[in-house]
């Protein structure tokens, strides 16, 4: 889960401010070994999660990463470094006074400073009466893991803002971002505050799609002529009383481009079908080779899964300036693992994606980490699960390229090896080579050809999200079948090898509709969705 678990997203859902004391902590590896390690961190026997990790000048790794400590009931952002074979050479903590809690915001949201040191945003929350007030707010860090300032931007005698993600402007100042939430009316708008360098306000913008829609702004993208672009979530009540008599939160994916003052340029809100929300940011990245990469989930109540409101598979996607999808991949699904949920991106040295999260195990009461490689025209090169016990819960929240092409998963999994007083969730690190390998020479054969969108001589269509007319390329004669998402037929019609321009029938209403292609002399369909928006 994003943010680890409902439980924790409730208790996230509130945030504080007092005074800042730094202490040193022991962070302890149970174990770690020469090139590919494997260990884990337990800080002052709390319970750890690791969410973000950067290389450093010597190649040591820098980990951000939160703690509750059941014993004192309180919370603390920790960081911490270690060599590049895993053992500690830094750990230290920050805790807010009486606070209830405080953290960080969504995953990989750790920026890197060109002076060294990193900012990254945050949340403080504490009980006021019969409400939990939160501010957000910033932390600066050095690379010794000292703070150098922390600011706090909220009203909370009006407001409870929770911030997801930072981005370090040109002019060397901040723009973060989040949601603001008032106590009444229940009215939860995008925030974004633009700061200069030392953290200081130069002006706070708010976003709605819609009154009735809740919006968090998850990511920060900021271009080089100025503008800003925003990858953010907004959020409805779907079939409430439907088809599926099942009333659930449909989280669209929500794109802005804004001018330097934060006045909207630019807005794509995505229709149904697509769905972000706790289990997977709606995570957006600026692609080196152009464009932009976009994760989040299929709607999975309005596709092939109509009986199961937690089937919503991850989906990776390549969208072009205008917020367009040009290539589209699920991940595998399989009736034991469930879905493999991918929560942050990185793109690697070849330009390949990295995407790490969570594989839910449906036999079993807990996850295994999840990691996959995928190729720049969507294909999966390789998808792992991995873990410590077999037994306990685990994920990744983060990972970095090391320079010959190894990486390193960094998250959290249960440690229950130590005395029961001592157990807990306890930082991961975990370090493969560039095939996923925790051995050289493991076995390689899980590529997966991208049978949602592929590209080159595959079956594909574009644009997707379509006005009516598209482009189908396939690889050879065949039919293709148009379907609604209760399973009628809307067209059909015979295609040759190449590329073939299609309309979808008049009276067809805006919506997913699956499109099925039968090639000639090949007797496996492959099918994708299409997306009308008119």
């Amino acid at each position: 889960m994003s943010r680890n678990s409902i439980l924790l997203i409730n208790i996230m859902k509130q945030k504080t401010i007092i005074i800042l004391t730094v202490v040193q902590l022991l962070a302890v590896p149970l174990f770690s070994f020469a090139q590919f390690f494997q260990g884990l961190y337990d800080n002052d026997s709390t319970e750890d999660w690791g969410w973000c990790t950067k290389n450093i000048a010597d190649s040591n790794y820098f980990i951000l990463g939160w703690s509750y400590n059941e014993i004192t009931g309180q919370y603390s952002i920790f960081n911490m470094a270690t060599n590049t074979d895993g053992t500690t050479i830094i750990s230290k903590k920050d805790i807010k006074g009486n606070s209830l809690n405080i953290g960080p915001g969504l995953p990989g949201e750790m920026k890197e400073l060109a002076n060294g040191g990193c900012i990254i945003p945050i949340y403080v929350q504490w009980q006021n009466g019969t409400y939990i007030n939160s501010a957000g707010g910033i932390i600066k860090f050095n690379l010794n893991g000292d703070t150098i300032f922390l600011k706090t931007y909220t009203d909370t005698s009006i407001y409870y803002d929770y911030i997801n993600c930072i981005a370090v402007m040109p002019d060397l100042g901040y723009t973060i971002g989040g949601e603001r939430g008032r106590n009444f009316p229940y009215n939860y708008p995008g925030l974004l505050i633009r700061t200069d360098s030392s953290g200081d306000t130069l002006w706070v913008r708010t976003y709605q799609h819609d009154v009735l829609q809740w919006v968090a702004i998850n990511n920060i993208i900021p271009l080089n002529d100025g503008r800003i672009v925003l990858g953010a979530m907004s959020t409805y009540m779907a079939d409430a009383g439907g088809i599926h008599h099942i009333a659930y939160y449909h989280n669209t994916p929500w794109f802005l481009v804004l001018d330097s003052s934060g006045n909207i340029l630019k807005d794509t809100l995505y229709g149904s079908g697509y769905l972000v929300g706790s289990n997977v940011c709606n995570n957006l990245y600026k692609d080196k080779s152009g464009g932009y990469i976009h994760i989040g989930a299929f709607d999975s109540l309005q596709t092939q899964y109509p009986s199961d409101i937690e089937n919503f598979p991850t989906y990776i996607a390549h969208l072009d300036t205008n917020f367009r999808i040009t290539w589209i991949t699920e991940f595998p699904y399989s009736e034991f693992y469930g879905h493999q949920q991918g929560v942050t991106i990185r793109q690697l040295q070849d330009s390949s994606y990295m995407v790490v999260g969570e594989t839910a195990i449906l036999q079993a009461p807990y996850t295994m980490g999840f990691a996959a490689k995928v190729s720049r025209n969507g294909d999966i090169i390789w998808h792992r699960n991995y873990y410590s016990d077999t037994t306990q819960w685990a994920y990744f929240r983060d990972v970095i390229e090391r320079p010959n092409g190894s990486l390193v998963f960094v998250g959290s999994t249960f440690n229950d090896t130590l005395p029961v007083w001592h157990q807990g969730r306890d930082v991961w690190l975990l370090s493969v080579d560039s095939n996923g390998c925790e051995i050289e020479g493991c076995n390689q054969n899980t590529a997966v050809k991208n049978i949602i969108k592929p590209t080159g001589s595959l079956f594909s269509v574009f644009p997707n999200p379509t006005t009516g007319e598209f482009t189908l390329k396939s690889p050879q004669s065949g039919t293709v079948i148009i379907y609604n998402m209760q399973g009628q037929q809307v067209m059909e019609n015979k295609v040759m090898a190449g590329a073939t321009n299609l309309r979808l029938p008049s009276g067809v209403g805006a919506g997913v509709y699956m499109v099925k292609y039968e090639g000639e002399g090949n007797n496996v369909p492959v099918v994708l969705r299409l997306v009308y928006e008119p």
